[in-house]
């Protein structure tokens, strides 16, 4: 095809302001191992930790085109302290969800040591809750921002997901806006529905919306595969991410223009998040001073039965909060 749009490529984008903005899921199921145990896939050893270097290998990369290299972090599969009784499915892993990035990859390296003591590895995997809390956090920058922002989702897991028809539904959602997931699988586990994700033989259909993706933008790789090798495994794991970018301008007719790619929002996502849960506490009549007070020690989940379990316990305390202020000392942004 001749038309001009279809010439622009990925440098072209780049180079003109575009920015890759990066958030990391992380999977705590008890099924990668306890991290005590060296057959864990989430042993302490740096050297054999799979996880740490996968999110070292593409994470060294994709800050390079971050410009505030502050990232959001996720966690999911796990009991958290303060979640009480049941498996959370989408935490930030520096304990406030109104707030969850950290400070470049090493921030995120500690952040997810530090999560490891703290939190119970349980199950099942439910990918649906935090991708849709991604995808929320996309929809509401693309339709308050013009377009500055490429989102990358990099996923880490062991394998079997549990909610593949929400997972699917999440992802036909994502497609229609500016998003890549990247899925690195760890382990010697069947990842034969990560294939099925990865689409690029057959395009997930959504029961629910009805439709098939409106484009292809999951790629799987599995960490064995390139374990040896970190350049190669970074390689492999965002080969696809320039061809899906130029996809998603081409389709909505975006060309690499700088007074294109300018941020116009007044308040973050999170910021946002933020207002919104206050503002149904003071529904339930609670006072300015005990919110700020909850708040101010942060909730890993946006709930706000969450907050009312711990709104007058003395006793409360968060502990990946209190984790990451120390990081944060450490990793000054």
């Amino acid at each position: 095809m001749s038309d001009k749009k279809d010439q622009y490529s990925f440098l072209s984008y780049i180079l003109n302001g575009l920015q890759l903005a990066l958030t990391i899921a992380i999977d705590f199921t008890l099924s990668n191992g306890v991290p005590e145990d060296p057959k864990s896939l989430h042993y302490f050893d740096p050297n054999v930790n799979q996880y740490l270097k996968a999110i070292t290998a593409v994470g060294r990369i994709l800050e390079n085109y971050d410009s505030d290299k502050m990232f959001p972090v996720l966690g999911f599969g796990c009991r958290v302290p303060m979640v009480l009784d049941k498996t959370s499915h989408c935490f930030a892993l520096n304990g406030n969800i109104f707030n969850p990035e950290v400070p470049g990859i090493d921030g995120v390296i500690e952040c997810y040591k530090n999560a490891l003591r703290i939190v119970k590895l349980n199950g099942p995997t439910f990918f649906a809750h935090f991708l849709n809390y991604m995808v929320d956090m996309v929809e509401y920058e693309t339709v308050t921002c013009k377009m500055n922002k490429y989102y990358i989702f990099l996923v880490l897991t062991d394998g079997l997901i549990n909610d593949m028809e929400a997972t699917t539904d999440a992802i036909v959602r994502a497609s229609s806006l500016p998003i890549s997931i990247i899925i690195v699988g760890v382990g010697d586990e069947d990842f034969t529905s990560m294939n099925v994700l990865d689409a690029d033989d057959e395009p997930l259909y959504s029961k629910k919306f009805g439709k098939f993706m409106e484009r292809d933008i999951v790629q799987f790789v599995a960490f064995n595969d390139y374990k040896n090798d970190p350049l190669e495994l970074a390689k492999q794991t965002l080969e696809e991410v320039p061809r899906q970018l130029v996809s998603y301008m081409t389709a909505k007719g975006i060309s690499p223009r700088r007074e294109l790619l300018i941020n116009m929002n007044n308040y973050s996502f999170f910021e946002a998040q933020k207002m919104a849960i206050i503002q149904s506490l003071h529904g339930m009549g609670f006072s300015d001073e005990k919110i700020q007070e909850i708040l101010g020690r942060g909730l890993p989940e946006n709930s706000t039965d969450l907050f009312k379990t711990h709104a007058f316990n003395p006793y409360f305390r968060n502990l990946l909060s209190e984790a990451a202020s120390q990081m944060f000392q450490q990793y000054p942004h």
